[in-house]
């Protein structure tokens, strides 16, 4: 049985691109000689971005700094995988789906500060002192080798 496959790669301008319609085969490949990008043909349509005729295929992640969620769903033709740092909330994004104008489709991937209201009681910067422990540990639970007042380094908690 023998295929049709049909290899093509364009090249030219990121701006000629831009205006370029579907060759109608999804697939194929244009370089842009300005950016030195490379994007494929989703088949169907004009133009550049999701949605449209050319898709560009990551070859890095983008990592982009936006003030807040409007900014950051409102970015110009980001890729899955490309992530955001939204500075009002200190939340980094990375999109997971397209497309990129849905927030569902961007998943937080971690808190850049993850803020400790208080330590065994104490707020603020906290240095915790022996006392603070109590109940915790007894001095006649530590080795004798420790004695009161001695700098505890680590206890030997044994083998398995």
């Amino acid at each position: 049985m023998a295929l049709n496959v049909k290899f093509a790669v364009y090249r030219g301008t990121k701006a000629n691109l831009a205006s370029l319609a579907s060759t109608g085969s999804a697939g194929v490949l244009a370089w842009t000689t300005d950016t030195q990008e490379i994007y494929v043909d989703s088949g169907i349509g004009s133009g550049i971005g999701p949605g449209n005729a050319w898709l560009r295929v990551a070859n890095d992640t983008t990592v982009t700094t936006v003030a807040n969620q409007t900014a950051r769903l409102a970015l110009s033709n980001p890729l899955i995988g490309d992530m955001a740092v939204q500075t009002d909330t200190s939340v980094t994004y990375v999109l997971t789906a397209l497309p990129a104008s849905t927030n569902g489709n961007w998943t937080a991937i971690g808190l850049s500060t993850a803020p400790v209201t208080s330590v065994n009681t104490h707020t603020g910067a906290v240095v915790l002192q022996f006392t603070d422990f109590t109940g915790q540990i007894t001095q006649a639970q530590l080795p004798t080798s420790i004695g009161s007042g001695s700098a505890l380094t680590s206890i030997d908690a044994g083998t398995f």
